[in-house]
């Protein structure tokens, strides 16, 4: 939904208030089925409602607003309303503009027990069979958008999912978690069949998270510990932090990524790593980086993008020398994000461009360096600015 649809509803006043039930059920866990999440009852129904009351579909809560009712639906799409108390929605239609749009929208509060599931994002629900409990709310858009209706979740006694389609990805429980450097790890079967090369991978990231570990501000680096890192044999040359869902579900890819890594080529880990003249790429840094920017919600995209506009007018990266010799442009042109995450790279360990280092890159792009350290909260020395 968008910005302004999302004021629209929490402008208008909601014709009838749900009530939450009084005992949210506790120990709700992801569980695989089929490649995709199933949250569990423990058996007792929630309050007001039969364990055997027939669902009904969207369309049918028209007939039923101010009413108890269970509905089922297939997701389609998801979205956040921000104004106000806050709400993840989970819609019945791609588009808010469909008059047959239909929303679940959860509290802060079922977000909260989503997340101790390691559930963030809503989108990890689209195009799974969802059945929900609680009050239909109605809100009139007036004549060209009409009414919509809703239920709130207040609590996961009120919602369960179940996938729609046979998965085609290996399901998470099949990888090995092995804890590094205090971040949580998962290789791939076909990494674990290769116990030589998935201890030569250990070793390298042993070396390359201790660097991160002992470089980044502390603060920031707690957040970061949560981000999973997902060790894949050999899909392609490269690794990506994965903020959507939604992507990774429409991409046949395990939604468990969503916020996490995705380490693509563990197989030439070593080799691929290994830049010439000394240098060496931290690919982990800068896909971290990625994630610190997603996780601030938008906080640093205007800094990043003051920084990122001045470099292009410069043309400081249209023509660097690389790590093997060559002159190119640098991967900091390539967008803001990229712009961002290289910089960061250079920061805190060392570039595969010029410029290479820290001092290299004070000297050559000053407005990029002090964006660093804003972004980051640290100061010349590299360590977290302190308040007075």
């Amino acid at each position: 939904m968008n910005k302004t649809l999302g004021t629209l509803i929490l402008a208008s006043v909601v014709l009838f208030t749900p009530r939450a039930p009084a005992d949210p059920l506790d120990g709700y866990r992801p569980e695989a089925v089929a490649g995709a999440v199933k949250l569990r009852d423990d058996g007792e129904p929630a309050k007001g409602r039969r364990k055997d009351t027939k669902p009904i579909s969207p369309d049918e809560t028209a007939k039923n607003v101010g009413k108890r009712v269970t509905v089922e639906f297939v997701a389609k799409s998801n979205g956040f309303n921000g104004e106000g108390e806050g709400f993840s929605e989970l819609g019945s239609e791609k588009e808010f503009e469909n008059k047959a749009w239909f929303a679940l929208r959860f509290s802060r509060k079922a977000m909260a027990e989503l997340a101790k599931n390691r559930i963030t994002d809503l989108g990890y629900f689209v195009e799974s069979k969802v059945v929900a409990t609680g009050v239909v709310n109605e809100i009139d858009f007036g004549e060209k958008l009409g009414k919509r209706r809703f239920i709130y979740i207040d609590g996961l006694s009120q919602f369960k999912a179940t996938p729609t389609k046979k998965p085609t990805y290996t399901p998470t429980k099949d990888y090995k978690v092995v804890k590094i450097r205090g971040f949580t790890v998962l290789f791939h079967p076909e990494v674990v069949a290769q116990a030589e090369e998935m201890k030569k991978a250990i070793d390298n990231l042993e070396k390359d998270l201790g660097v991160m570990h002992d470089a980044m501000p502390k603060d920031k680096l707690a957040k970061l510990l949560k981000v999973r890192i997902w060790m894949e044999w050999d899909e392609k040359s490269g690794a990506d932090f994965h903020p959507s869902a939604v992507w990774l579900r429409e991409h046949g890819k395990n939604p468990d990524k969503s916020n996490g890594i995705d380490f693509l080529f563990t197989k030439n880990y070593a080799k691929d790593f290994a830049t010439g003249n000394g240098h060496h790429h931290h690919v982990l840094i800068h896909e971290f980086s990625h994630a610190h920017q997603h996780f601030a919600m938008g906080g640093l995209d205007d800094q990043i993008k003051i920084a990122y506009t001045q470099a292009m007018e410069r043309k400081l990266y249209d023509s660097v020398k690389w790590a093997d010799g060559k002159v190119a442009k640098g991967y900091a042109a390539t967008n803001e994000k990229e712009y961002f995450a290289d910089l960061s790279m250079i920061y805190f360990a060392e570039g595969i461009y010029y410029p290479f280092t820290r001092a290299e890159l004070r000297e050559h792009d000053p407005v990029g360096y002090k964006m660093v350290q804003d972004a980051w909260g640290v100061r010349d020395d590299g360590k977290a600015k302190t308040s007075r």
